[in-house]
């Protein structure tokens, strides 16, 4: 395992420095002078040019990602363009909260997921089978958005049950938005675990621990499920991700103070060093959140070996 995971590691590097290339350039692309956004209409030309040039934005653009790649490697990301501070101690103040609502989110995820997936494949084709199917596709279509306002306005707003927004109420402030990001993965989980049991289900291995009288709940849950998590852990591993670029829609609209948020502000400023420092890191997690679900696969099968 050792090998596999220094070559996972060092795979990181091209893949990071791509991500920062990609981002990096899409910035560059957009319309609009962060000097005249950060100065206002009433600043002179000699003004926003006195700040481009204090900001580096009058350099060429492969200059400007060389000198970014060489700070990112020393563990600097240089400093935000509206508030001036480093912009590690801008992602840091925001990147916990947005930690929280993913564990949250996740928490809804295996607690509703995967339970249905389990009872709709042990009663495939029964009421609640369909019901199932009918609640994944609508949990799939609807997007995260629309969820979100659905949920205050008839919550939080109809029946003040929630809180509208923020996190200041304590574990009721997690609820909504925690639901909210967690529906699309709850759907896919759900269908995948359905799947990968009605496989497992048909083992002879299942058919003979029925045989020998073992309780069907001992032979559903701890040993078809174990046979059928690989690839529940998979798109378990996958959906983490999602829901860390889901998050960027769902604090904006439950105005959760996480890095999401943070980073819907930092585009419409046009605070690139921020929006990059905050994509790299979201991208650092997706990734290391992959690596440790591959690395998780020889527990649930010990066939798989790392090479």
């Amino acid at each position: 395992m050792g090998r596999y995971l220094i070559k996972r590691l060092l795979w990181l590097v091209p893949v990071l420095l791509g991500i920062t290339f990609v981002i990096h350039t899409v910035m560059s692309l957009v319309p609009g002078d962060p000097a005249l956004i950060l100065l206002g209409d009433t600043a002179t030309r000699e003004q926003r040019q006195a700040l481009r040039t204090e900001l580096g934005l009058d350099r060429p653009f492969m200059q400007r990602y060389v000198t970014y790649v060489e700070r990112v490697v020393t563990g600097d990301l240089g400093k935000s363009y509206r508030s001036r501070r480093p912009v590690t101690t801008e992602i840091a103040d925001s990147i916990l909260p947005t930690i929280k609502l993913g564990a949250i989110s996740l928490l809804f995820t295996m607690l509703m997921g995967i339970p249905a997936g389990v009872l709709s494949a042990v009663k495939r084709n029964s009421w609640f089978d369909h019901t199932a199917t009918l609640l994944s596709l609508l949990g799939l279509s609807m997007p995260v958005f629309w969820t979100g306002l659905l949920l205050i306005y008839y919550l939080a707003y109809k029946l003040p049950i929630f809180p509208v927004g923020g996190m200041d109420n304590g574990l009721m402030s997690y609820i909504l938005p925690g639901f909210t990001l967690a529906l699309n993965s709850v759907a896919m989980v759900s269908r995948m675990t359905r799947s990968s049991m009605l496989d497992v289900l048909q083992e002879d291995f299942v058919r003979t621990a029925r045989a020998k009288g073992v309780p069907d709940r001992t032979v559903i849950f701890r040993h078809a499920l174990k046979a059928a998590f690989v690839p529940i852990l998979t798109v378990l591993g996958l959906q983490v991700g999602l829901m860390l670029g889901g998050a960027v829609l769902t604090e904006t609209v439950f105005s959760w103070p996480g890095i999401g948020r943070a980073m819907v502000g930092a585009i419409m400023s046009r605070d690139l060093l921020m929006v990059q420092g905050s994509v790299l890191v979201l991208a650092t997690c997706f990734v290391v959140v992959n690596l440790a679900t591959d690395l998780c696969y020889g527990f649930f099968d010990p066939r798989i070996r790392y090479e």
